[in-house]
């Protein structure tokens, strides 16, 4: 089970570089040679404004001053839509690591073993809220668990198949809140097939305490409520 491509989300400013200098320096040998290697560069919310037509609901409401949460799920939306050009079949995937993740080194070993269901659209490496494990889920094969009720599954690490759910992306907008929230809400859950692995030792982990999300959440809150 190899990707087409990996994409890395990162942005273009001066420690963006020298994390993705970090990642690129541990990435696995067994990862970056599965499959060419693109750099995405990401909006960068603190300065940058995401289109107004992708975005209603809470953006409008309570995520008003969230400029990094938004400017995160347009970067991630426009990169699984870009992939499309790697993957001339509708089965074809790609890997998407946010550039503050370490991957395992077995990682496609380890995705080998697990009885995959075919009709997977996004499958999460690891995921965030507890929520999303095989006890609040529905739970499949050992290993992987479908995502069937809400919750925070993260963007940091996943696979995604950019030819198969480009319409039913396009037929979901506009964004209403995060996209991994956005992804599982009840409505979103009818249209994609979102997995999770459940390994020991996890698949992907954080290694950074900068978060591109978090960090200009803070700022632009604190601007907007001074």
């Amino acid at each position: 089970m190899k990707p087409k491509a990996i994409y890395t989300l990162t942005l273009d400013d001066d420690e963006s570089t020298k994390r993705l200098q970090e990642f690129v320096e541990r990435l696995p040998c067994s990862v970056s040679e599965a499959a060419p290697m693109h750099v995405h560069y990401g909006l960068n919310g603190r300065v940058e404004q995401v289109p107004s037509n992708w975005t209603r609901g809470r953006w409008d409401g309570d995520l008003t001053h969230l400029k990094g949460s938004k400017a995160v799920c347009y970067s991630h939306l426009s990169m699984i839509l870009g992939a499309i050009g790697q993957c001339p079949n509708e089965d074809d995937f790609v890997m998407i690591l946010e550039d503050d993740v370490s991957i395992h080194e077995n990682v496609f070993e380890y995705l080998s073993e697990i009885e995959i269901p075919d009709d997977w659209d996004f499958i999460h490496l690891s995921y965030w809220d507890i929520k999303c494990g095989s006890a609040n889920q529905g739970s499949t094969t050992k290993g992987i668990s479908k995502i069937t009720k809400p919750c925070c599954t993260g963007m940091f690490s996943y696979l995604v198949k950019p030819r198969k759910v480009f319409q039913r992306l396009i037929d979901a907008f506009p964004l209403t809140c995060e996209i991994d929230n956005f992804l599982s809400n009840p409505e979103n859950l009818k249209l994609f097939n979102i997995y999770v692995i459940e390994h020991t030792p996890w698949l992907t982990d954080h290694v950074s305490e900068f978060s591109i999300r978090d960090d200009a959440d803070n700022e632009t809150w604190k601007l907007a409520n001074p």
